[in-house]
C-alpha cells in the first residue's frame, strides 16, 4: 500500500465524518473545502499551511475531528519537502 493510498484514505474517512457528522451546513461546507485542500496540496510544503486552517475550523468539532488527528499528524511529515 502506498502512502499517498493511505493519506487518501485517511482525508475520505474525515470527509465522511463531516459528511455524516450533522454540523451546520456553512461550517460543514467550509471544512469539506480545506479537506480538498489539504487533499491537492498533500506532499507539499502548502499542506502545513492547509492543516493549520482546517485546524483552526475544525475547533468546535474536536469530537467529531479528534480521532483523525493522528493520521493527519502523519501526513505533516511528508509535506516539508
Amino acid at each position: 500500500m502506498t502512502s499517498t493510498h493511505v493519506d487518501t484514505s485517511v482525508l475520505t474517512e474525515l470527509r465522511r465524518a463531516i459528511e455524516k457528522s450533522g454540523i451546520e451546513s456553512s461550517a460543514q461546507a467550509q471544512l469539506l473545502v480545506a479537506i480538498e485542500a489539504m487533499q491537492k496540496a498533500h506532499n507539499t510544503p502548502r499542506f502545513v499551511d492547509h492543516y493549520k486552517e482546517f485546524i483552526a475550523l475544525a475547533a468546535n468539532y474536536m469530537t467529531i475531528i479528534g480521532p483523525f488527528l493522528p493520521a493527519l499528524s502523519d501526513l505533516l511529515r511528508g509535506s516539508h519537502s
